[in-house]
């Protein structure tokens, strides 16, 4: 890596970021309670479903 460059998203992968977000939020938003809670254990906290 660049010393010039950072760790920060361009302002075109920050967007794409931002979109992937709404996707996966509306993807969630349609499961069950349950299986939206065991998916976002799994994924966000490294919790499994053991």
């Amino acid at each position: 890596m660049n010393a010039m460059e950072g760790a920060d998203p361009t302002p075109l992968e920050a967007l794409q970021l931002t979109d992937d977000a709404k996707a996966l939020a509306n993807c969630l938003g349609r499961l069950e309670s349950l299986y939206r809670q065991a998916i976002v254990l799994s994924f966000y906290y490294d919790l499994s479903h053991s």
